[in-house]
């Protein structure tokens, strides 16, 4: 004679199932077997940003109230790629003759888009970008500070690309857009370990 499993059996056998899924799930995102689609949120005005993950804090001041946050990747060379955590303002109008020359009636019709990257770099990785900079590299960071597991610097970007690549120089913005680049600058000035 066969026995049947009953109501409560079954249940329990479920619940076993469900929970043993998830913690897979927080295992493999620890290990970066499952990527974690990047958030983005806005910033408030005169707000203290805090990253708990990262352990640290910036001031957004209200020119950037409308900056999109998001964390993403940044490579700076083959198995060289950190987290990233970045602002970005989008969209900003520009009439700057030499840059939509350089990049076209596109930059004039989309405008530009000003990021402040805050990198959490590795600390051996830091020590391979860092000697590369002492070599003449121009990649643009800025040392912020360490804590026990990271190394952080900022950098500006814009989008479409700004000028600077062509010379292998230091991005740089349109002439119009410079204060909202020296802000980013700033931003990072803030920077604060938790």
């Amino acid at each position: 004679m066969k026995k049947s499993l009953g109501i409560s059996s079954v249940v329990v056998i479920i619940f076993v199932i469900i929970a043993a899924s998830v913690l897979a799930l927080f295992y493999l995102i620890g290990k970066g077997a499952v990527k974690q689609t990047p958030q983005e949120s806005q910033v408030t005005s005169g707000e203290t940003y805090t990253n708990e993950a990262f352990g640290f804090n910036l001031t957004i001041p209200a020119s950037w109230e409308s900056a999109e946050v998001s964390e993403q990747s940044r490579a700076f060379g083959r198995d060289l790629v950190n987290p990233s955590v970045v602002f970005t303002l989008k969209g900003l109008p520009t009439q700057d003759a030499d840059f939509i020359s350089l990049r076209g009636q596109e930059a004039l019709a989309n405008g530009a888009d000003i990021s402040l990257w805050i990198h959490a770099h590795p600390k051996d990785q830091w020590a391979q970008l860092k000697d590369k900079m002492d070599r003449g590299t121009p990649l643009g960071l800025t040392f912020l500070g360490e804590n026990d597991s990271y190394v952080f610097s900022s950098e500006v970007s814009m989008r479409p690309n700004c000028f600077g690549a062509e010379e292998l120089q230091p991005c740089r913005p349109p002439s119009d857009l410079q204060s909202t680049w020296d802000e980013a600058g700033a931003i990072a000035a803030t920077f604060e370990l938790l």
